[in-house]
């Protein structure tokens, strides 16, 4: 079985058309394959991810900051910390996905990216580009390659980019 650990936004107030696809991406992932690592939350995306999941018996990991316990579900591991709770996140992942998010979302992604870069790991890091969230994040690291700021292509860097929630569910279960 292969850990997802999956960055995405905690915030309430998200659109509807990211609630729908994010629970439509999360149904259709086989949970006889693979288990969720995330950030623990309940509201927002996390809210989507912990729900959807937990309702087809999908495994999840919790790890959580200064919480134990979210509408009676125990956090695996608790942490002071966003530094602490990234390392164990990275730790437990064999696959990373960036959903729609803001700067935590971009923190976390970043990392990931970075330490692939720096050779700390090697490990897949996925972009769900949905409605063009992470357009001008793409565009920016586009700018920074031609400007010899960043040596590599994307996929030396083990990023793919999905916009369809099929497709990504697909790939994630056949990974």
């Amino acid at each position: 079985m292969k850990t997802l650990t999956i960055f995405c936004s905690g915030k309430t107030g998200i659109k509807e058309k990211y609630i729908q696809s994010v629970n439509k991406l999360i149904s259709c992932l086989d949970t006889d394959k693979i288990q969720i690592a995330y950030g623990g939350g309940n509201v927002g995306l996390m809210g989507v991810v912990r729900d959807a999941y937990l309702y087809k018996g999908g495994k999840i990991i919790t790890s959580n900051i200064n919480k134990f316990t979210i509408d009676g579900m125990q956090d695996d591991y608790l942490f002071y910390n966003i530094t602490e709770r990234q390392s164990k996140l990275i730790e437990l992942g064999d696959i990373f996905l960036a959903l729609p998010g803001g700067y935590g979302t971009i923190y976390e992604l970043l990392e990931v990216i970075t330490k692939n870069q720096i050779e700390e790991i090697s490990k897949e890091v996925i972009i769900y580009n949905y409605n063009g969230i992470y357009d001008y994040l793409l565009k920016q690291i586009d700018k920074l390659r031609e400007e010899g700021f960043i040596k590599h292509d994307l996929d030396w860097y083990k990023i793919k980019i999905f916009t369809d929630e099929e497709e990504l569910c697909n790939y994630i279960n056949n990974l």
